[in-house]
């Protein structure tokens, strides 16, 4: 219902969906549809939320064991490390003030699996004598000054994860443990409160405190961590494609985990993400200034080249009259020409620095969709069906109906605005297209 944005600004959301689809043994990167594993790929996106942001992004990839862009697991780490405050611990900010048990207890847990690296080990340990300091003499925790039920949770699953024991003497107040704190929060109904003076019980502090007792219980039993679930997980190949594409068809690798544009924080998370991920994978460049520049109106060149890039497509001859050998988008457009992706204009002319239409994207993206064998054969009839709910049906041309109908059924094209298919095609526009095109044929 979402169409797999789950919330424009907390990545933690997407963390949360993928521990509890790794949970019920099914595959996050093919969640309805979507691929929710990839929006925590997008580091700048993931740290704007703040130390939430990698710490749950680190523990939901590190849940599965799931593959993702090389460095990126060792940035999210050096991340966190970066925000550990003067005391040892964690907080909202780093300016300043008192050390958060909840954030201090959740930082920990993230790092607890790489221990091997000495500066990650050291920070855990003074961490973990952070954590000691802020326990309170009934064995919880607060937050901000008030004793609550879900501080006591999460540093229970910390010391879950940590190999620490109840009875550690960091942990015992005045002969109560951290166990002792959270079960004082239960109540007749078998929830847990947030609040000590509260009568009922809580949805958010029961689900956290089950969290923690679990957590106990599968160390006691000698079992993995509540969130060490990779051996219980699907077994999750790259996506290869359909069966039935072309064996010239083939996504490029991600060879730059890093990239990343100045300018995307005006834009729509789908458009953000779109257009990292082509960039992440050398299909899209940026602009002067690293800017992503998402309203730039593209070249017909600009646009073979991206579309030849995105399926990995070598580069062959030219042959048009208009295209120099010599020019960097020859070879890109020769490409398109030779897998039958473009066919030019009149007097065997391409018109390379012309702007690209929209409807001229999506028949060169329906071509494309075709070569990777996404099943693109629709009869005059589903194509006016596919076409009925575009407010400005009639502005396309009679040879772009087919291929504009072709991304309307496969969603490339909304039903609910004017496409503009005589409107030149941006930056945005295309990367969204392009992305798009590469799920439905099960390369992304």
């Amino acid at each position: 219902q979402k169409q797999g944005v789950l919330d424009a600004r907390k990545s933690s959301e997407y963390s949360r969906a993928v521990l509890a689809l790794t949970a019920l043994g099914q595959n996050p990167a093919q969640a309805a549809g979507y691929d929710l594993l990839a929006p925590l790929f997008h580091k700048e996106t993931v740290l704007r939320q703040g130390i939430n942001g990698p710490v749950y992004a680190l523990i939901a990839l590190d849940s599965g064991d799931y593959a993702c862009p090389e460095g990126l697991r060792q940035s999210y780490l050096e991340e966190i490390l970066s925000r550990q405050m003067e005391s040892g611990g964690w907080s909202l900010t780093t300016s300043g003030g008192a050390a958060d048990a909840d954030l201090t207890a959740m930082a920990l847990q993230a790092l607890a699996g790489y221990q091997d690296q000495p500066a990650v080990k050291q920070a855990v340990q003074k961490g973990t004598d952070c954590l000691s300091r802020l326990q309170g003499t009934s064995g919880g925790f607060a937050a901000e000054g008030q004793p609550n039920a879900e501080s006591c949770a999460q540093a229970l699953l910390a010391m879950c994860a940590l190999g620490i024991e109840l009875d550690d003497s960091r942990f015992v107040q005045e002969g109560r443990t951290v166990l002792d704190g959270l079960l004082d929060y239960r109540r007749e109904d078998g929830g847990f409160a947030h609040l000590p003076e509260s009568d009922s019980s809580d949805r958010m502090a029961t689900e956290q405190a089950f969290c923690a007792l679990t957590a106990l219980l599968r160390r006691e039993a000698g079992k993995p961590g509540i969130y060490q679930m990779a051996g219980d997980r699907l077994t999750i190949s790259p996506a290869a494609g359909l069966a039935e594409k072309d064996p010239s068809v083939a996504l490029p690798p991600v060879c730059a985990p890093e990239a990343g544009f100045a300018d995307l924080a005006g834009l729509d998370l789908l458009t953000q993400d779109a257009a990292l991920t082509l960039a992440q994978r050398g299909i899209l460049t940026g602009m002067p200034g690293g800017m992503f520049a998402g309203e730039e109106k593209l070249t017909r060149a600009q646009f073979a080249a991206m579309l030849t890039r995105a399926l990995g497509l070598e580069g062959r001859p030219a042959a048009f009259t208009d295209v120099r050998s010599s020019a960097w988008y020859a070879p890109y457009i020769g490409s398109a020409s030779a897998f039958g992706l473009i066919t030019g204009k009149n007097s065997g002319q391409f018109d390379p620095e012309g702007l690209v239409t929209r409807q001229e994207a999506a028949v060169m993206v329906a071509r494309a969709m075709a070569l990777c064998g996404v099943e693109t054969q629709l009869t005059p009839q589903q194509q006016e069906q596919a076409l009925a709910s575009l407010p400005d049906r009639a502005e396309f041309s009679s040879w772009a109906v087919e291929g504009a109908a072709v991304c309307r059924q496969w969603r490339l094209i909304s039903a609910e605005q004017n496409f503009g298919p005589r409107q030149p095609m941006s930056r945005g526009q295309a990367a969204m297209l392009i992305v798009g095109m590469l799920e439905a044929a099960q390369l992304l």
